[in-house]
């Protein structure tokens, strides 16, 4: 059996993976992901009654939000909507826990 000779790329045949944009866009998807498993985690706070661990939750999923690129994320709207229905949840939550 013989080797087979390396063969050499041209440069422009070879795509780039490490380019800046493409990390921005990969590192906004996981903090989708992960603010999306955070609110989950919210709303399960908010069905057993855990005001204060829901609040702490939320505070967590809006900074993944924000890290994840926040305003210029592709998912933007949905992650702002998103936080807006779990904020009003949860004031809706501590108002009627108030009687």
């Amino acid at each position: 059996m013989t080797a087979t000779p390396a063969t050499a790329w041209p440069g422009s045949l070879v795509r780039r993976c490490d380019s800046p944009s493409r990390a921005r866009r990969a590192r906004a998807g996981r903090a989708q992901r992960l603010a999306g498993t955070i609110l989950r985690a919210f709303h399960q706070a908010c069905d057993q009654g855990e005001h204060e661990v829901a609040s702490a939750l939320l505070r967590t999923a809006e900074a993944a939000i924000l890290r994840g690129g926040g305003t210029t994320a592709p998912g933007q709207r949905h992650d702002i909507k998103a936080l807006i229905a779990a904020h009003e949840r949860l004031w809706l939550l501590r108002r009627n826990a108030r009687g």
